[in-house]
């Protein structure tokens, strides 16, 4: 998998170099008796009308792997091909380590602004991938996901036998999870258990919020330490239920968000921003990458602890220390 090291305005990226793909579907049947233009447009929004009639026009979209005119009818059965040089969003240049390789299960430590499986515009620059074509493992199982932006502990399966144990363990709530976070201002408890409902505000663009009403959700929160030099705190944080974005909405509805989490109100103070290159190049036509609007926050995970045989830690980053 090429890719190449890039410095700009002094941080490292990870950068994949850009390379041919193609998208396959066959018609759906909401798309059957309707122009081919329409269906890209309406059906697939990454790009705009105006750059899937330059694609139509130079057969960069196939119809059955013919060239077909931008009124084409798709209609049942028809196989529909975009080619793409396709560019994906930068990731820190953060190494991803292997913290346990045992005979059935892989741990690994997740850098964060990287996501875990293929997703959106990153491909080759997820977890998954990586561990497939740098390290050689072939046919992992996900066991529980971390968020493109959160850092930490991952444990993946080697088998569909260990992964629907572990899986099923995860479900029945046996698990002991553990976090750090840093946030915003001097945490005024010393433990305190969160027990407030989540639900999603808007599921495609992942946007959740807290809710009385919502699905039950509960994290425990311990103080660690207070950082005069920074007015931010420390804390371990412990989920007892396995929500999306469950610690950064708590963490919000206590008034102390994650220090530098834009989405749920921290402050941008690692906005990312790419160089003129990152940009998906195609016959001339140029499209702007979408902006990645942080590159990580500040919550990591650190332990699971499955069973008393299977507990697993990786170390804490650079940011939950008091230095």
């Amino acid at each position: 998998m090429a890719y190449e090291i890039v410095d700009f305005k002094g941080i490292s990226f990870r950068c994949v170099v850009p390379y041919v793909f193609q998208y396959k579907t066959w018609c759906k049947m909401r798309w059957r008796d309707r122009p081919l233009l329409d269906v890209f447009t309406k059906e697939f929004k990454a790009y705009t009308e105006e750059y899937y009639r330059h694609a139509i026009e130079k057969g960069l979209i196939l119809v059955n792997n013919q060239q077909v005119e931008k009124n084409y009818i798709v209609r049942n059965g028809d196989l529909l091909v975009h080619k793409v040089t396709r560019c994906e969003p930068p990731v820190l240049n953060t190494p991803v380590l292997i913290s346990y390789d045992l005979p059935n299960i892989l741990v690994v430590a997740k850098p964060g602004s990287m996501p875990v499986h293929p997703t959106g515009a990153y491909n080759k620059n997820s977890l998954l991938s990586i561990l497939k074509y740098e390290f050689g493992y072939e046919d992992l199982k996900l066991i529980h996901r971390l968020d493109r932006l959160t850092s930490g502990l991952l444990i993946l399966a080697k088998n569909s036998l260990v992964a629907n144990s572990l899986t099923q363990l995860m479900k029945n709530n046996q698990t002991e999870k553990w976090y750090v976070a840093r946030v915003a201002g001097n945490f005024k408890w010393e433990t305190i258990e969160v027990d407030m409902g989540i639900s999603a505000v808007c599921r495609k663009e992942g946007i959740y919020t807290t809710d009385e009403q919502g699905k039950p959700s509960r994290t425990v929160f311990y103080k660690k330490f207070f950082d005069q030099s920074t007015q931010q705190s420390v804390l371990y944080c412990r989920p007892i239920t396995g929500r999306t974005h469950q610690i950064r909405l708590h963490l919000r509805y206590l008034g102390h968000p994650i220090a530098n989490d834009i989405c749920y109100g921290g402050d941008a103070l690692d906005p990312i921003e790419a160089p003129e290159t990152f940009k998906i190049i195609s016959e001339g036509f140029r499209l702007p990458l979408e902006k990645t609007k942080q590159r990580e926050i500040w919550l990591h995970a650190f332990r699971y602890k499955l069973t008393t045989n299977l507990d697993f830690k990786v170390p804490l980053p650079e940011w939950a220390k008091l230095t």
